[in-house]
């Protein structure tokens, strides 16, 4: 509890026993160890092992991993709902701030559902930059974790301003293309859902292609 306050660091407690169940509990995260001493500690712990030699691969390997996915995560649906919102914001420009949406509300309504939530849930779940072999030879790698070197406020910026370049580049792209085909093969107008529909496919491929970036193993 003093490292927990005075230093104001994040702390972890381990314990295998009921006299460690307070300090499990105290503690930011706390360790289990499953063993002659009964299930107390478990019970009141956030992770269960079975061995103290299981730790190292649980803070090495899960815990880096588990670090550098959720900075990903977070900051992609950040962007992504930026990128959507943004694209937006350039076609209210064009029609006086009237409210009215660009894309169809059932496309709209699924963006987030599945068109960019299935690929990083993916990510997020199953991406490795470094294989476990390597991140046990070199515990040095564990330190961005300890430093949040991942999730600061610039990198947050760098992602929102990428969001907002991204979108006004897949808007006025799609717009400017748009203003030398007004016509569809039939003779008629495209209308409003014809382009918006093809903002939105620009839209949809660029994220997804943008989190093709931050991937760094690609297997099946």
């Amino acid at each position: 509890m003093l490292a927990k306050t005075r230093l104001q660091k994040i702390t972890l407690a381990i314990g295998d026993g009921a006299n460690d169940v307070s300090m499990i509990q105290a503690a930011h995260v706390g360790v289990g160890i499953s063993g002659e001493e009964g299930l107390q500690a478990v019970r009141s712990s956030d992770y269960a092992i079975g061995q103290f030699r299981f730790l190292v691969p649980l803070l090495l390997v899960h815990g880096r991993y588990s670090y550098r996915r959720m900075t990903k995560l977070i900051m992609y649906f950040f962007f992504k709902n930026v990128f959507l919102v943004m694209t937006q914001f350039w076609y209210a420009i064009f029609n006086g701030f009237t409210g009215q949406s660009l894309f169809e509300q059932w496309t709209l309504a699924i963006y987030n559902v599945v068109f960019t939530s299935i690929p990083i849930i993916i990510f997020a779940c199953v991406d490795e930059d470094v294989c476990r072999a390597t991140v046990l030879e070199n515990p040095q790698l564990y330190k961005d974790g300890q430093a949040n070197a991942l999730f600061t406020l610039p990198i947050f910026l760098r992602w929102v301003a990428n969001g907002i370049w991204m979108s006004a580049a897949v808007f006025f792209v799609g717009y400017g293309t748009y203003l030398d085909d007004k016509m569809a093969p039939s003779g008629l107008d495209m209308g409003l859902w014809t382009f918006g529909f093809y903002v939105f496919t620009g839209l949809i491929v660029s994220a997804n292609l943008r989190l093709a970036l931050e991937i760094k193993t690609w297997n099946w």
